[in-house]
């Protein structure tokens, strides 16, 4: 039940934001645009894909010196040069 209210308040949080920044924008840069129905499904269907993605995060708390860790190896790592791009000049 918790996972499903929090994929509920994550679709409510990414349509109103969306909406109301492409509102915003639209008003700002294209004053005179006219948009189809398209756009309301799409944002709706883009929100929905938000929210589908919490059901890939664990729902358990991580501690903060586990998190320090994942932080400080992701800042720091750069003595590993297995996820480095190299650059063929």
């Amino acid at each position: 039940m918790r996972r499903l209210k929090d994929m509920f308040y994550v679709f409510v949080c990414v349509t109103t934001c969306v909406l109301f920044v492409t509102a915003v924008y639209v008003t700002i840069f294209f004053q005179k645009a006219v948009f189809g129905v398209e756009i309301l499904w799409q944002i709706l269907w883009v929100s929905f894909l938000c929210s589908i993605a919490n059901i890939f995060y664990p729902q358990r708390e991580v501690s903060k010196k586990t998190m320090m860790f994942f932080v400080h190896w992701s800042l720091y790592s750069d003595k590993c040069d297995c996820f480095r791009v190299r650059l063929l000049v």
